[in-house]
Parts: structure tokens; sequence; C-alpha cells
């Protein structure tokens, strides 16, 4: 048998490969040329008729030997454009979803500032009439990213009319065509109805962009797991231990199970070495 193993250092003396990677490939041609072996043998051929027949059909040293260099300089490149682009893939998944709840978690902070701003500096100057034009003018400028104009209107007896608006060209005739908030205010006269109204941008605070962002991200991440579980079965493939139950295993674990037939590889391996 020390035939077989010189073979099999020869062979593998030029692949590059991982060192339990090279373990299993060494493995793996053991394993074939001693089963030509025990079939030879069954037909009637002595221990060394048998070797001899199992290594020539196996093939030319060198022949062989630039075979394999291609087969795994090929199959290591797939491997490394497999695990990069999954990385980049579960990479982009997060920055989706980072930047979809940022954006969200800004609209929201800015619309309750908003609510602040107004309960806290505008609503008791509104009720007092001591409200002026230049502050209502920057109420508006310190939150404009979420808001279209701003108008504070007067109904007395049933007339309403618009006391103040802006931007001066703000349209306050079809109040149901863009998202508003009114702020009912309370004051000393019944009969004269105070009402400061908001009117929301709904490209800012309605944006579909936190949705795409999310659906990008959810796109990412199962083009990154069906990536990531492709590069464990080429992974078991290369040291010849894919089966049903890894496939299976890889799409449905993923990461976990790539540790757990790295586990077992590992266990495996180190018999192989205790055998040897």
């Amino acid at each position: 048998m020390d035939r077989i193993e010189s073979y099999i250092a020869s062979l593998s003396k030029h692949v590059q490969l991982e060192p339990e990677e090279l373990e299993g490939f060494k493995h793996e041609i053991r394993s074939h040329l001693r089963e030509s072996m025990r079939a030879l043998q069954q037909e009637g051929y002595s221990q060394d008729e048998s070797l001899n027949i199992a290594l020539q059909r196996f093939g030319e040293e060198e022949k062989i030997n630039a075979e394999f260099r291609k087969l795994y300089r090929f199959q290591k490149g797939v491997k490394k454009s497999l695990l990069l682009a999954s990385c980049l893939l579960l990479m982009l998944s997060v920055l989706f979803v980072l930047s979809s709840r940022a954006q969200t978690d800004r609209d929201s902070n800015d619309f309750d500032n908003m609510l602040h701003d107004y309960h806290n500096n505008l609503e008791g100057k509104i009720a007092d009439s001591s409200i002026t034009n230049a502050e209502m003018e920057a109420y508006f400028k310190n939150h404009k990213r979420i808001l279209r104009g701003v108008a504070l209107l007067q109904t007395e007896n049933g007339q309403k009319t618009t006391e103040y608006a802006y931007p001066s060209d703000m349209s306050l005739s079809n109040p149901d065509s863009e998202p508003y908030i009114p702020f009912p205010v309370e004051n000393n006269n019944p009969a004269k109805k105070l009402e400061f109204r908001v009117d929301l941008d709904r490209s800012a605070l309605f944006s579909p962009l936190p949705d795409m962002m999310t659906v990008s991200a959810k796109v990412c991440f199962v083009l990154y797991w069906v990536l990531f579980a492709l590069w464990n079965v080429f992974n078991a493939q290369r040291v010849g231990r894919l089966n049903l139950f890894w496939g299976i295993l890889f799409f449905t674990l993923n990461i976990a199970g790539y540790l757990i037939f790295l586990l077992v590889e590992r266990v495996s391996v180190g018999r192989l070495k205790t055998a040897m």
C-alpha cells in the first residue's frame, strides 16, 4: 500500500487546497483505488496485479495532475465568487434594513417634533391672539421637510376666513387633496373659532422609499441564503461528502448547517489521521 500513498502524494503535490480539503482529496483517491483493487482481486488478480491495473486505469500521473489542477482551480474560483457574492448580498440586506429604519425613525421624530413645537410654542399664543406672522413663518421653516404649508383659519358666524397662510400661494380650496392636521384652538369667544392647519408633505411623510428598501433587503437576503447554501454544496462536493442530507441541511439551516458540516468533517478527518 506504500505505492498508493506515494501515488496520492505525487498527485496532490501541486494541488492548491486547504489542509482539510487536501485530506478529503487524498481520501477520495485512496478509496477509489482500494475499491478498484478489491473488484480486480474478486476477478482473480493478485494484489500486485490489481494495484498495477488500478493505477493504470486511473491514468497517467502527469495528465491526471494537470486535470485535477484545472478542476480544483475552477471550483476554487466558483467557490470564492459565491462566497464574496453572498457576503455582499448579506451586507446589502443589512444596509437596506438599517436605512429603512433610519428613514422611518427620522419621519417619526420630525413629526413628533412638529407636534411638540406647536403645542409648546404656538398654541398658547394663537389662543390669546399674541401670535405673529413671523412666528408662524418660522414654525413652517423649522419643519419644512415634512410640511407643505401652514394656515390660521377663523370661523365666525358660520363664515370661514383665512387669517394667515404660508407660503402665500398655499391652496385651501380643496382641503381633502392633501393630508393635513387641523388644530382647533380654544379661546374665550364662543362665536369665534380658530383653527391652525398644518398641511403635510405626502412625498416626505408617506414616501414609498422605506417599503422599497425593506423589499430590497428581503430580496438580497434570499439571494444571499441561496448563494451561501450553494457555496456549502461546493464545499461538501469537493471533499466527497455531498449527499441529500447535507444539501437539505445547507438550504434550511444555512450558516448553522455549515457549522454542523464543519464539525462533522473535523471529527472525520481526526479519525482518519488516527487510523493512519
